[in-house]
C-alpha cells in the first residue's frame, strides 16, 4: 500500500474554474484529479473536481502486477 503515498496533482490545477471544467470533461472519462487524504478513520484518494473517493484499504490487489 505504500505505493500510494504522496499522490496529488500539479498545484496549477488547484482552482475552482479548472475543477469545474475537469468535472465536466475529464471525470466522465474516469480521469480524475486525485489527491491523497488521511484521517483517523480512513486513508483514501479523493477527486477534488467531482468528489469521488477511492478507499485505499479496500483496493483488491489480486490481479495487480507485482514488481
Amino acid at each position: 500500500m505504500c505505493l500510494f503515498r504522496g499522490i496529488t496533482y500539479p498545484k496549477i490545477l488547484a482552482n475552482r474554474l479548472v475543477w469545474w471544467l475537469w468535472r465536466k470533461f475529464m471525470c466522465p472519462d474516469n480521469k480524475h484529479l486525485l489527491d491523497e487524504c488521511l484521517s483517523d478513520e480512513s486513508w483514501y484518494l479523493s477527486c477534488d473536481a467531482c468528489g469521488l473517493e477511492i478507499h485505499i484499504a479496500e483496493i483488491d490487489e489480486t490481479y495487480c502486477k507485482k514488481t
